[in-house]
């Protein structure tokens, strides 16, 4: 996970980031660990909210089209719901 010190971009390369990058590479096996753990929970929640996501994308849709209220019918405005009630 953590780059080399050679491939280090070189204003990091500076003898006060060199204590930090060494505590990091001590730590290697554990954020691989945590990046793996962070990748499957992200996984299984976007599983089980996904049916939720599509329900409200749904009744935002369905909620979109009865916002716009005025409909122009015969040069006068009517309501969208009366409008379709006539039909």
């Amino acid at each position: 996970m953590v780059k080399k010190w050679e491939k280090l971009p070189e204003e990091m390369r500076t003898d006060a980031v060199r204590p930090y990058y060494d505590i990091l590479v001590k730590k290697n096996g554990s954020l691989l660990l945590k990046r793996v753990f962070d990748v499957i929970v992200s996984a299984i929640m976007l599983v089980l909210l996904s049916p939720v996501f599509f329900r409200l994308v749904r009744s935002y849709r369905s909620n979109l089209s009865l916002e716009n209220s005025d409909c122009v019918c015969y040069n006068r405005k009517k309501s969208i719901e009366t409008y379709e009630s006539v039909r």
